[in-house]
C-alpha cells in the first residue's frame, strides 16, 4: 500500500459527485454497504427490517454476498455484529443511490428513509478501498495514488491504519 494518499472529507458530501469521481478516476467496481444493529435496553440487540428491504432493493441481483461482520472498513464493533452487503456497482446504481439520497451523511439507518450506512467502495482484488465512510459520524475518507481527491475533500497525513480504513479479511471485513 506504499504511495497511496488519504484525503478526508471536509463538510457535506454529495453523493454523486463523490461516487462519480470514484467511478471515473479510480474504476471502483464493488460496493459495501451495512445494516448496523440497534441495542435495546436490556441489551437485546436487533436489526431494522426496514434498512434490510431497502438494502435488498436497492442492490437487487447486483448483490454477490452478504455476511456477518465484527469490522469493516471504518469500522469495529466491540460485542456485536453487523449486517454486511456487497454488490457489483456501475453507473446506474450510483444514479439510483443518488436518487434515493444525495446527502451521504443521510445514509444510515437513523434516516427517516431508514438506508444502509458506511458505504465503501472497491476494486475488485485491490489491497485497499477507495472511498470508506462512517456515515453516523460525518466522516468519509479517498484512499488513492493521485494528487488530488474529488471537491470537498482534504489530503490527511494520516494512515490506512490509523483510521481503520481496511481490515484483513474478505472485502476489507473481519468476521
Amino acid at each position: 500500500m506504499r504511495g497511496l494518499r488519504v484525503w478526508q472529507n471536509k463538510g457535506h458530501v454529495s453523493l454523486r459527485v463523490v461516487l462519480g469521481w470514484c467511478l471515473d478516476r479510480e474504476q471502483v467496481d464493488h460496493l459495501l454497504v451495512v445494516n448496523t444493529p440497534g441495542v435495546g435496553e436490556r441489551g437485546r440487540v436487533s436489526f431494522d427490517s426496514a434498512v434490510e428491504r431497502a438494502t435488498k432493493a436497492l442492490l437487487g441481483n447486483r448483490m454477490v454476498d452478504h455476511f456477518r461482520a465484527t469490522a469493516w472498513p471504518g469500522t469495529q464493533l466491540m460485542r456485536h455484529t453487523a449486517k454486511v452487503f456487497v454488490a457489483r456497482f456501475d453507473a446506474e446504481l450510483m444514479l439510483g443511490m443518488s436518487k434515493q439520497e444525495d446527502d451521504l451523511f443521510q445514509w444510515t439507518r437513523r434516516s427517516p428513509k431508514r438506508l444502509p450506512e458506511d458505504i465503501c467502495l472497491f476494486r475488485r482484488g485491490s489491497d485497499h478501498p477507495v472511498l470508506v465512510s462512517v456515515t453516523h459520524e460525518n466522516d468519509a475518507y479517498i484512499v488513492a495514488e493521485r494528487d488530488a481527491g474529488p471537491p470537498g475533500f482534504e489530503r490527511t497525513e494520516s494512515s490506512i491504519k490509523d483510521l481503520m480504513l481496511a481490515w484483513d479479511g474478505p472485502y476489507f471485513c473481519l468476521r
